[in-house]
């Protein structure tokens, strides 16, 4: 049984002469990646109402139950992670901008995808429900970004394109509370409000 758990451990990423393998580390840093965002969305979803409705909390967290709130709360989290990971695993800057924008991208879209599918077919939003896609989803969008970074080519010339993808989300994510376009994505269906509006 030892010998099979060694066996197993060495696969999974060698330690050799006291440093841990590349493949190990990014291992690593994807588990306590998504242990972290996870945890960060958590806090961030009643950090709003915690800080006092400033507008300066308005910026990081949920300011209503719109679906555009969450996706706000689950990408601010992911993306600061990306930058501890860059600062951990030094991969070549173009290949972690670029797999950060296909992250961030499949996390966005599988975000809004899983919640109008489960809630068009259950008939209303389930807060377990909520809670566990959350977690899927942020697990799969981190499992993206390590294969996206292992399999990245300079080459191939979509970097500017990634680049432009990942600047518009963040400026998404700054603008759109306070600005929300209105359309469905970005109502609170608790109150019928937008972004930061008060209610009557």
């Amino acid at each position: 049984m030892m010998n099979a758990l060694a066996g197993a451990i060495n696969r999974a990423g060698p330690i050799v002469k006291g440093r841990m393998s590349k493949k190990m580390k990014a291992v690593i840093c994807a588990a306590v990646g998504v242990v972290v965002c996870f945890s960060a969305t958590c806090v961030l979803h009643f950090s709003w109402e915690w800080m006092g409705k400033s507008l300066f909390a308005a910026v990081f967290s949920a300011v209503n139950e719109s679906v555009w709130e969450h996706i706000k709360i689950l990408c601010i989290p992911y993306l600061l992670w990306g930058a501890a990971e860059y600062y951990i695993l030094r991969p070549d800057w173009k290949a972690a901008v670029t797999a950060r924008s296909v992250g961030v991208i499949c996390l966005i879209a599988l975000s809004i995808s899983t919640f109008y599918i489960y809630s068009g077919v259950w008939g209303s939003s389930v807060l377990w429900v909520d809670i566990a896609l959350a977690l899927i989803n942020i697990t799969i969008s981190e499992l993206m970004f390590h294969r996206t970074m292992s399999t990245y080519r300079e080459s191939s010339g979509l970097f500017p394109v990634w680049l432009a993808l990942l600047s518009a989300v963040v400026i998404m994510i700054l603008c759109f509370t306070a600005s929300p376009p209105q359309i469905g994505l970005f109502k609170d269906y608790s109150t019928g409000l937008f972004g930061l509006e008060l209610r009557p």
